[in-house]
C-alpha cells in the first residue's frame, strides 16, 4: 500500500446538531470545543471526551446526554468504516 492509496475521512454529523435548549447564564457568550470518538457504527463514544471551555455540571449532564443521541457517518479508511475522532465547536450567544 502506498501513501497515495490510503484515503482517510473523519466522522461527519448526519444532520445539524443541536444542544439542549436550556442554556445556562454561565455559558452565554462562551465557546466550547468538544472532542470525542465516534465508533465504526457512527455512534459517539464519550468515554474519552475532552471539553475545552467552562461548563456547569448541571448543564454538562444534559449536554452529554444530547451528544449520545447524535448520529454520524463513521470515519472511513480505504472505503471501510473505522472508529475516528471529531471535534465540534459550539458558540453560545
Amino acid at each position: 500500500m502506498t501513501e497515495d492509496s490510503t484515503k482517510v475521512f473523519p466522522p461527519t454529523p448526519k444532520h445539524t446538531q443541536l444542544v439542549p435548549p436550556a442554556i445556562s447564564e454561565g455559558l452565554r457568550g462562551r465557546t466550547l470545543r468538544v472532542r470525542f470518538r465516534v465508533n465504526e457504527a457512527g455512534r459517539p463514544d464519550l468515554a474519552g471526551t475532552i471539553i475545552t471551555g467552562r461548563i456547569e455540571q448541571r448543564y454538562l449532564e444534559a449536554f452529554t446526554a444530547t451528544l449520545r443521541k447524535w448520529e454520524f457517518a463513521p470515519a472511513v479508511l480505504d472505503g471501510c468504516a473505522v472508529p475516528g475522532s471529531t471535534e465540534i465547536t459550539f458558540s453560545f450567544p
